[in-house]
């Protein structure tokens, strides 16, 4: 073996790297599971708020030392195997920022007809082109308005500094997209800042390319209704003059003085109450279990006794460190009056909002929280006092006035600064602005959170300035855009929505890991029965490329999704392939007379081509995945794409290094035993000679299937035809029926309205419930309208009297809405034309590689024939039984999902095959094209037959024990794992048969 060292060394460097990103997994639990055992009570109940609290102090805690190197609990979290939503609860929200309501603040809201005109037609436009909407625009402008100029719309007073009467079009267009890029990417930044306030563990938020949507991930989220609430706010920017600390001192002194009156009023009873509806608000507040959690760990202390004492007779400056001097204990010159704990800033700012309290303070003073905290890793915030002393309330300058904003260095400072220029009436309010506040600090605040709260030195004339605050280079591009574009973004509207209850999450765990571990055993018993000693290696390998799977998944930081965990499961039982595809060649050596040793050399030799060949085409289908599909198809896509690179190492080398270990050691290698060693080797079926069985049935269920489809149709999910899904459990059975006629009761009213109720799981007490009802409208109202309307309707099928906040709750209540989806009419359109395109590229680019790599255009049609077969065998059979079965049978993303990963895997058999053809026709030259081809079929009858029974067994357990989630996806996969084993087998070689003859008989009849 060439190289032996090298891949000795790639193993273990792999295997190394492996383990330190898998280790920060093992920490957390760990980490876990005290916080578990510390907030379980005697009779074994958890209170999560204590456990959360346990865990939020040791955020910045170090819990895991490599040599010199030391991570925090935080640092270890964000290392390790990230679970999806599906795993573990949350909600998953993908926003849209109106490019055209963008477009129409630049024009100042204009009511010119030609610009009204051309953004209906732009927008009209839109659903049918890949195209952006700003070239849209300008397309329709110009179609509208063919002798008109958009300067005319767009020089504005407000942007006069960029565009005049005589700016072209193509300038004011340049102008538009580099707005409206800014406000997009200033949109993208406010929601950041608001989701990492928000106290979110993990939250993942990213841009989709040039859409203008933004997709949110929100792990573990109570309130759905607070998280649409906090991302669909407007963002506004705006520049404050502020108050020194010295000014608000003694009043601030006062104000702990009335705070510690207004705890001691409260009787411990009502006081708890209070602080418990304040926590059901605030769900980042767990002050009070973190000051259990401390009094617990050192009760015994002087130190904590003096804490304790010092909490009592000074509540709010416990939890607000005020700003003073060290050196003099006199207050520090700054508009900073203190700092806090970010889980207290709730309570601060209820506490200073008490009317006893605020009698105290100027009444024009307002008090905000810095976006950032005062040091990188610090969890702690500071309080700005803002002065609000004009007559409207409303900031004396706003972000409408900048024009431009960048980054830039100033002289050998690290740190990077902000220049920004204004308009000519912002450059006079500046000027005004910073002439009256020399010696003090004027505060840059966003969406109510201060940026920076710069000193002025001096009177700003001109409009330029420059704004510092220690700002990395990230961070002062950050507040660039946010100068630039204060004003211009719009409302981020929700076009799709899935909520999925942490129990249900839970569920989906337990179900997922189940089937996991009986199938990846189940799998290494068979290999084991199947091949004796080789066997063995083959599982060594397996688990290898089990241990490299899961490393590679969390040194990519990865998400693992309930499908990714069925991609996984899938590449177990693909992997098989590879090492059957190498065992039976060396067999088939064995068999001509060689030696173990040259055997195994030439079986793995002989190999390479059909493994790579058949992992190639699946790995297209993994890349076509990745790219067109979205949330858990896109998380089952990556699970497939990095098994099917670790599977190939794992068979080619890491079994390879095996056998040579045994072979130097003199140890005894079977490959077989007393049942499978002759088990078909002397088969002779003449495939060729009854490929017209195979046409008549192939035609027979083409037939049935379309009539199927007249009839019937299909049932398509939420996600393509979209609307608003429920998963609802109920704390009884109830039929489907039933649930129906009362929500169509409630929706009577609402013409054109649907709804559509199907059973969900065995359990009978789950039901799926999909309604177009006000789906148009995408406010967070409707989506309220909705829910009222969902409760007032299946209220009375319940057992227990539940309550509103319960049913809709997916956080506290076993029983209720237990997940949903929501998809808007265009997303429906985008995710319905990205699948129709994903599966017509999957065929097209293995046609491609085919009749490229067999070098003839016969065996492409052949391959593309079948794969369009077995994608339709499982449409018809969608179609036939949907609506009959108690699993979800919906046309959806999971379903196209399957149908690429089915199209992967017969053309993977397919192209064994067709290796194995190839082969024959280049050692029998002089044989017939009929007999090759009959000889490569039988020949891979037993690696078919192997390859087939672990797929189907590993998705047979999938789907009994999976769950009800991924059991429609498991189902096609079986079907397709069936009807695709047919396929290869009886259509793409006998059509590429049939194909390559035509062209003989041509040829002949030429001459």
């Amino acid at each position: 073996m060439q190289g032996k060292g090298a891949i000795k060394f790639l193993a273990i460097v792999l295997g190394l790297v492996c383990l330190f990103e898998l280790s920060f997994s093992l920490v957390t639990y760990r980490v876990g599971k005290k916080a578990e055992a510390y907030a379980t009570d005697a009779s074994g109940n958890i209170d999560a708020a204590r456990e959360a609290a346990y865990l939020d102090s040791m955020s910045a805690e170090v819990v895991y030392n490599i040599g010199v190197a030391k991570f925090t609990y935080k640092e270890c979290k964000d290392k390790e195997i990230n679970l999806g939503l599906d795993l573990k609860g949350g909600m998953n929200v993908m926003l849209e920022i109106s490019t055209a309501d963008i477009i129409r603040a630049m024009a100042n809201n204009s009511s010119d007809e030609n610009f009204q005109k051309a953004i209906a037609l732009a927008q009209k436009n839109e659903s049918n082109s890949q195209a952006d909407f700003v070239t849209l625009f300008a397309e329709a402008f110009k179609e509208v308005a063919p002798g008109d100029k958009l300067s005319r719309i767009f020089g504005t007073y407000e942007m006069r500094e960029q565009i005049n009467a005589a700016t072209s079009d193509a300038d004011v267009i340049t102008v538009i997209r580099g707005q409206a890029e800014a406000a997009m990417a200033n949109s993208f930044n406010v929601l950041r800042s608001r989701i990492d306030r928000f106290g979110v563990t993990q939250p993942n938020l990213q841009r989709l390319g040039n859409t203008g949507r933004i997709l949110v991930e929100l792990p573990g989220v109570k309130d759905p209704e607070r998280v649409r609430k906090l991302l669909q706010g407007t963002a506004n920017l705006e520049f404050w003059e502020t108050y020194e600390n010295a000014e608000l001192f003694m009043a601030l002194t006062e104000a702990n003085n009335k705070v510690k009156e207004y705890v001691d009023s409260q009787e411990p009873a009502t006081a708890k109450k209070d602080e418990a509806k304040a926590e059901a608000k605030e769900s980042d507040e767990v002050s009070d279990v973190l000051s259990q959690l401390d009094e617990a760990a050192e009760t015994d202390s002087t130190a904590a006794a003096a804490e304790a004492d010092f909490a009592k007779n000074n509540p709010l400056f416990h939890l607000l460190m005020p700003s003073v001097d060290q050196t003099t204990g006199q207050p520090a010159p700054s508009a900073r009056v203190g700092i806090a704990h970010y889980r207290d800033t709730s309570k601060i700012r209820r506490w200073l909002e008490l009317a006893q309290v605020r009698s105290l303070f100027p009444r024009d003073v307002r008090f905000m929280w810095s976006i950032k905290p005062i040091d990188n890793g610090s969890t702690y915030y500071e309080l700005i006092a803002i002065k609000a002393n004009t007559r409207d309330g409303k900031a004396p300058l706003d972000g409408g006035v900048v024009v431009d904003a960048n980054k830039a260095f100033s002289g050998n400072s690290a740190y990077a600064e902000v220049s920004m220029a204004m308009n000519a009436e912002g450059a006079k309010i500046w000027a005004r602005l910073t002439a009256d506040n020399i010696g003090k600090c004027v505060a840059i605040v966003l969406d109510g959170y201060v940026y920076s709260y710069p000193r002025v030195n001096t009177e700003i004339s001109g409009g330029q300035s420059s704004i510092t605050g220690n700002f990395s280079p990230e961070e002062a591009d950050d507040l660039a855009n946010v100068l630039k574009s204060g004003k211009l973004p719009t409302p981020a509207r929700i076009i799709q929505e899935a909520v999925v209850g942490p129990s249900l999450g839970q569920e989906s765990i337990n179900a997922g890991m189940n089937s996991f571990v009986i199938a990846f055993v189940m799998v290494l018993l068979y290999v084991f029965f199947f091949y004796n000693t080789a066997g063995l290696v083959a599982n060594i390998a397996l688990v290898c490329n089990l241990f490299l799977l899961f490393g590679v998944l969390a040194s990519l930081r990865a998400v693992l999704t309930l499908p990714g965990i069925a991609g996984i499961v899938l590449t177990m039982g693909m992997a098989v392939d590879a090492n059957v595809i190498i065992y039976e060649r060396i067999k088939e050596e064995m068999r001509a007379g060689k030696g173990l040793r040259l055997a195994i050399s030439d079986g793995y030799k002989n190999a390479y081509s059909a493994i790579i060949d058949g992992n190639v085409t699946t790995l297209i289908t993994g890349v076509m995945l990745f790219f067109f599909g979205s949330g858990p198809v896109q998380g089952f896509a990556t699970t497939l794409i990095i098994g099917i690179l670790t599977s190939m190492f794992s068979a080619i080398f890491i079994s390879r290094l095996v056998f040579l270990f045994l072979l130097d050691k003199n140890w005894t290698v079977k490959f077989d035993n007393r049942i499978t060693r002759n088990l078909l080797q002397n088969v002779h079926i003449d495939f060729v000679g009854i490929r017209k069985y195979g046409y008549a049935l192939s035609i027979a269920i083409t037939v049935l299937g379309c009539v199927s489809l007249g009839v019937r149709g299909v049932s398509y999910g939420v996600d393509f035809a979209g609307g608003r899904t429920f998963t609802v459990r109920f704390d009884k059975e109830v039929t489907a029926e039933d649930a129906r006629a009362e929500v169509r009761k409630q929706i009577a009213d609402t013409k054109g309205a649907s709804v559509e109720v199907k059973t969900f799981g065995n359990s009978g007490q789950q039901l799926k419930i999909t309604t177009d009802y006000l789906i148009a409208d995408q406010s967070t109202a409707a989506d309220s309208m909705v829910e009222v309307m969902l409760f007032s309707a299946l209220k009375p099928l319940f057992v227990q009297n539940m309550t509103f906040s319960e049913f809709i709750s997916t956080l506290d209540n076993p029983h209720g809405i237990i997940s949903s989806e929501k998809v808007g009419p265009t997303v429906a359109d985008d995710i319905k034309r990205d699948a129709v395109i994903a599966v017509i590229l999957a065929v097209i680019a293995m046609f491609v590689y085919i009749a490229v790599r067999f070098r003839k255009w016969q065996w492409g049609m052949g391959a593309a024939a079948s794969q369009a077969h077995d994608a339709l065998v499982v449409i018809f059979l969608f179609s036939a039984i949907s609506g009959l079965v108690p699993w979800t049978m919906d046309i959806d993303q999971t379903f196209i999902a399957a149908l690429l990963t089915i199209i992967g895997y017969s053309i993977n058999d397919t192209v064994i095959i067709f290796d194995r053809i190839r082969e024959n026709i280049a050692n029998h030259p002089k044989v017939s094209l009929k007999d090759n081809i009959n000889n490569a079929v039988n020949t891979c009858l037993m690696r078919t037959l192997n390859t087939s029974s672990t797929t189907l067994i590993v998705l047979l357990l999938i789907f009994l024990l999976g769950g009800e989630t991924i059991q429609g996806f498991t189902f096609a996969m079986m079907v397709g794992v069936i009807f695709g084993t047919y396929s290869s087998t009886f259509i793409a070689t006998s059509l590429a048969y049939d194909a390559l003859k035509r062209k003989e008989k041509k040829a002949l009849k030429a001459k």
